[in-house]
């Protein structure tokens, strides 16, 4: 991560470690954050999950019912093809390393049978090569895990319609 590590040792009294890190961001353009203030944090829409991990469905699941989103879940990329075959969803959320059909695949054949819906890498690979894969896979956006809010509405804000209610 562009970082240092370094311990300083003294005999018979202990050691102190410390570390610098300098990570890299992901491609998305830069947050304004002051246009987040008023945010709205209510979304309508139906939202595909695919994510292998139970827990890290479990999570995104969570945080993305508390923003008023109807949620269902896969666990690989095939089952994610197949979910989009026989329902409407608004949005989908992917990871990229998965069993069976990675994200990688399963985007490139979901954008020759529907070429408009929005899907958004949502992943923990952050690596510079692994951002641009997903976008040249086809995926509009990336997202890195863990989720970061501010990120995450600004996805929803700029894939999803505003809640009415």
């Amino acid at each position: 991560m562009g970082g240092q590590i370094w311990v300083n040792n003294i005999d018979k009294v202990g050691s102190q470690f410390f570390f610098t890190l300098s990570p890299r961001v992901s491609a998305e353009p830069p947050i304004n954050k002051k246009a987040f203030k008023q945010a709205r944090t209510q979304f309508v829409g139906n939202v595909l999950v695919a994510e292998d991990n139970d827990i890290n469905q479990v999570v995104a699941q969570q945080i993305l019912l508390s923003y008023g989103l109807q949620v269902d879940l896969v666990d690989d990329g095939q089952q994610c093809i197949d979910a989009l075959e026989n329902g409407h969803y608004d949005l989908v959320f992917m990871d990229l390393h998965m069993p069976n059909v990675d994200g990688f695949e399963a985007c490139s054949i979901i954008r020759q049978i529907n070429p408009n819906i929005p899907i958004v890498a949502l992943t923990a690979a952050v690596l510079k090569d692994e951002v641009q894969k997903a976008l040249d896979a086809g995926m509009g956006s990336h997202l890195a895990k863990p989720i970061v809010h501010v990120q995450l509405k600004y996805v929803l804000n700029r894939y999803l319609a505003e809640n009415k209610n």
